[in-house]
């Protein structure tokens, strides 16, 4: 049986060139959950001294006007803290 070559654009190879360009649902749902981003925040001291400094306090604010200034949506059940 000898190969036969098809001519390129006859209706076959268009069928197969529409499958490969195209993205498959399954592919546009990976895409779409890889660009999802979920923010998370944590803060912690160290020492006592910083505790007592209160310096969790402006972490907090400053990790918050980053998530903010990004463009991110942080819901409260995402922020972690470990203040000693």
């Amino acid at each position: 049986m000898a190969n036969r070559l098809r001519a390129p654009g006859t209706p076959i190879d268009q069928k197969r060139n529409e499958r490969i360009s195209q993205p498959s649902l399954a592919g546009q749902a990976a895409e779409e959950r890889m660009i999802h981003k979920q923010i998370a925040l944590y803060a912690r001291v160290s020492s006592t001294q910083q505790a007592d400094a209160g310096t969790i306090e402006s972490q907090l604010s400053a990790l918050r006007e980053r998530v903010a200034r990004e463009g991110f949506a942080l819901p409260p059940s995402m922020e972690f803290v470990d203040d000693g």
